[in-house]
């Protein structure tokens, strides 16, 4: 009888893996980049596309309007 599951690929072993390590506070991404935030940064500006900055930033958005006060 023949096994039809692949295996997974580099990528998908790859992602199954950093998924893992993320539960470990001492292995995690998070970790990584507070003690490494130099070398986090520059990594970071590279995959970050505009759209995941504009919805990192929009729920911190904050909108001020003024208006100008009319004469009586």
């Amino acid at each position: 009888m023949s096994d039809d599951k692949k295996p997974p690929t580099l990528k998908e072993a790859f992602e199954f893996a950093f998924a893992q390590m993320q539960t470990d506070p001492k292995s995690s991404l998070l970790a990584w980049g507070k003690a490494n935030p130099s070398a986090f940064y520059p990594l970071a500006v590279k995959i970050i596309t505009a759209d995941d900055l504009q919805e990192l930033l929009e729920p911190n958005t904050v909108n001020i309007s003024i208006l100008k006060k009319q004469a009586d």
